[in-house]
């Protein structure tokens, strides 16, 4: 039980480092993409109870508000709560799943139509809220097909980040390189269990 415990702490402080170093703006110069989405399906995976995303969620928001200290604060605005729906649509499609490690083409085939769904969902979400809640004046004489037609565009590269943090931790799992990480016996069979 301990051990369980222990990689679910370890996964936790370990996703929550990832999205500082994607996440927050003064650390944006590494270059790497938010890995948010990525991170609040695999929590979905292994970190089943509702405290974690609530966790992830006051991390997202805390983050925000140190990222925009002293700087633009574009997105926060009255949208910014449906971030939370946003982030629970990949949370809810990581725990369809037991685990990421992916050993059979019809498990590969499920996380891919699972992540792309969630994935659109989220994108749903954050968007639409953003396009009718924001307040920002660009969007006031813009019509909702002109606004669906901008996203349209950035809508691949939304899609892309998510798969490519999920397929590296996958292929971590895979290789086994994150049960050496995590070492201990009831780590390694926490990793393929539920809650």
């Amino acid at each position: 039980m301990t051990s369980t415990i222990s990689f679910k702490l370890k996964l936790l402080l370990g996703l929550i480092f990832l999205m500082i170093l994607t996440r927050y703006s003064h650390l944006r110069p590494l270059g790497l993409p938010s890995a948010t989405l990525a991170i609040f399906f695999i929590a979905g995976v292994y970190l089943r109870k509702f405290i974690f995303p609530a966790v992830l969620i006051g991390c997202t928001g805390l983050i925000d508000y140190f990222s925009v200290q002293g700087g633009p604060a574009w997105c926060i605005t009255p949208a910014y709560g449906f971030l939370i729906p946003t982030y629970l649509a990949l949370w809810f499609g990581g725990k369809r799943f037991q685990t990421l490690e992916i050993t059979q083409w019809n498990q590969a085939a499920s996380m891919t139509i699972t992540l792309a769904i969630c994935t659109t969902l989220a994108f749903m979400i954050s968007n639409g809220s953003f396009y009718a809640l924001s307040g920002h004046e660009v969007y006031e004489n813009m019509n909702f097909t002109e606004y669906a037609q901008r996203q349209a565009s950035r809508f691949p590269g939304y899609l892309i980040k998510p798969f490519v943090y999920v397929s590296i931790a996958s292929a971590f799992l895979y290789k086994g390189w994150l049960k050496q990480f995590f070492k201990s016996t009831g780590a390694k069979a926490s990793m393929g269990a539920s809650d």
